[in-house]
């Protein structure tokens, strides 16, 4: 059996809400590994926006509540 690469994922750690918005939680170990992650990504139809970085608990976040814009 050999596995697969699935390509423009993410894995979630958590998704919860918090007072405002909801947020999704990813495995991010350093800044080289947060600029390569997307900045928008899509769950059940809701967009969400790369908000931040924790190097303590090596984690990035996104949330549902920020602007995004489509470039044209």
């Amino acid at each position: 059996m050999m596995a697969v690469g699935v390509e423009n994922y993410v894995l979630i750690r958590a998704d919860y809400n918090l007072i405002d918005c909801r947020c999704l939680e990813v495995d991010c170990v350093d800044y080289e590994h947060y600029s390569k992650l997307p900045r928008l990504v899509r769950k059940n139809g809701v967009m969400f926006g790369l908000t931040g970085w924790n190097s303590d608990r090596g984690i990035a976040c996104y949330k549902d509540r920020v602007i995004t814009a489509k470039a044209i």
